[in-house]
């Protein structure tokens, strides 16, 4: 509590009387105590998302043990960390399964083919997002529908009625910055309607109620997200054993489960997250609650000093 004091004081109190100079020694000085991992730039400022510092020194020495004995226990591809993973994040959601994959663009298109997603059918996503949401869509013959959306950056749950055809398969809506606004609307409505829900929880990880609103959710543990792989890697869960097993064979060539090289799909990714980046998240995973419990800590006083021009 008292590192957390002196940032409070200093927002509250020295903004008025000390020069920008001053207020960037005084921060820095304050953020160093609160966290020796900062990395600095030339100029003194502290460095935008340093990706060799998000994890504490603890995490990165806990990670080259783990990838040590990745080494030597030659399970490169495939191994116990994969089903460690998908156990411990099949729990935390409430999920029946999860399929770990090798990023989130391919957790979303695993899931599209899960559902029967195909050439000609439509897709509702939300007009800004990032381009792996379209791409997924479009890499499985169907076609984006764009849904208008409100100043929180969510798709508005009417969009769904309005844009609705006979050729809508599915509903994507995206949990952009965090934010999961409208999603339990958007599930009401689509389920009215027949209409199949992918969420895309890429940017939110940890809200584990979402797992109540879809039919298919997808992470990304891309090293940028709020908990990541020391690479590219997703997951796909669900609450379906049917999308379970689809979703599992979509993610391996096709294949029947356990059973190599016999196809149940017409087609199929090579997508399966590999043993060494589940070895990776298996750590991150367990320094997950901590972190957020920091990241929250160190912004709040700051967010607060902004006032309404804080969404």
């Amino acid at each position: 509590m008292e590192k957390l004091d002196d940032i409070s004081v200093l927002n509250e109190r020295v903004f008025s009387v000390l020069t920008e100079n001053e207020l960037q020694v005084r921060f820095k000085d304050i953020y160093r105590r609160i966290n020796d991992e900062h990395e600095y730039d030339e100029s003194g400022h502290i460095a935008f998302l340093p990706l060799s510092r998000l994890n504490s020194r603890l995490e990165r020495q806990e990670c080259r043990d783990i990838i040590s004995s990745v080494i030597e226990s030659g399970c490169f591809t495939s191994g116990p960390y994969n089903a460690k993973v998908e156990e411990t994040l099949s729990t935390y959601y409430g999920a029946h399964a999860c399929i770990a994959t090798s990023s989130g663009t391919d957790a979303l298109i695993i899931a599209l083919k899960s559902l029967g997603v195909s050439r000609g059918d439509e897709v509702i996503v939300p007009l800004n997002s990032f381009a792996a949401t379209e791409n997924a869509v479009m890499a499985v013959g169907a076609i984006p529908v764009f849904a208008n959306i409100d100043a929180s950056f969510n798709m508005l749950a009417d969009e769904v009625v309005r844009l609705r055809t006979s050729r809508t398969k599915a509903v994507l809506p995206v949990c952009l910055y965090g934010s999961c606004r409208y999603i339990d609307v958007i599930y009401r409505i689509a389920r009215e309607a027949d209409i199949q829900v992918i969420v895309d929880a890429a940017q939110c990880f940890g809200i584990w109620s979402l797992m109540n609103y879809c039919d298919l959710l997808t992470l990304s543990f891309n090293p940028f997200k709020n908990i990541g792989s020391y690479g590219k890697s997703g997951a796909v869960l669900t609450q379906s054993p049917e999308h379970a097993r689809m979703a599992r064979q979509y993610s391996y060539h096709g294949f029947a489960q356990d059973k190599k090289n016999i196809k149940a799909q017409d087609w199929g990714l090579n997508s399966r997250m590999d043993n060494m980046q589940a070895a990776t998240l298996s750590v991150k995973l367990r320094h997950f609650e901590n972190n957020a419990k920091k990241r929250l800590s160190a912004c709040s006083p700051l967010l607060s000093s902004a006032g309404s021009s804080v969404a």
